[in-house]
């Protein structure tokens, strides 16, 4: 009994470890991204090329304002109000994920005026989908 009790208390405090460090990882890159980020793209009519993208920690955002500058597309950012950096955005992210579904804003985008689209998302834990 004594040893349940102790893998018990051993897994409860490395999830607890797990969720801070993830936690403190996003607050970190989003305030040194958030450093980074120099690029505010107008928005043309004349361009044919649009970049839209998600990000909760800003490191998309480097990658979708990259793409933006090289192409001089326009760029529109998705929101979504519940997923904002912390505890209880991460976990609101990771509960809609498993349900696949998120509240976003802007709902509706207009593509049709574009040639080209790039979409930015992050892709599990690991790396940047463009």
């Amino acid at each position: 009994m004594k040893t349940i009790f102790s893998i018990f208390g051993f897994v409860i405090i490395a999830i607890t470890a797990f969720v801070i460090f993830i936690v403190w990882t996003e607050n970190a890159q989003y305030k040194r991204n958030a450093d980074i980020v120099d690029y505010e793209p107008g928005t043309s009519l004349d361009s044919k090329v649009l970049v839209v993208y998600f990000s909760r920690s800003n490191n998309t955002e480097l990658m979708a304002m990259e793409i933006a500058k090289h192409y001089d597309a326009n760029l529109i950012r998705l929101y979504a109000d519940k997923y904002r950096i912390g505890f209880f955005g991460w976990l609101n992210a990771l509960s809609d994920a498993q349900k696949k579904h998120a509240a976003i804003t802007p709902e509706k985008i207009d593509l049709s005026p574009y040639e080209t689209i790039f979409i930015g998302l992050k892709k599990g834990a690991g790396g940047i989908i463009f």
